[in-house]
């Protein structure tokens, strides 16, 4: 079985954004993926020059 092709939906900077977004698409039971550029980011909530970056990625086939 091949891994589903993920396309970005959303980019926030810190997680709080990106945290909003999951629980819409939670509630349209869509599953969704978070990517973030660093893990320090996150434990500091440093969101400077795109350390805080998360995207939200969902399946391919998800997206209209």
């Amino acid at each position: 079985m091949t891994e589903p092709r993920l396309v970005t939906v959303y980019v926030s900077q810190g997680m709080l954004p990106a945290l909003v977004v999951r629980g819409k698409l939670e509630s349209a039971v869509i599953y969704r993926f978070f990517s973030s550029t660093s893990l320090l980011g996150q434990i500091i909530g440093l969101t400077v020059d795109g350390l805080g970056r998360v995207e939200v990625q969902v399946p391919e086939q998800c997206v209209r």
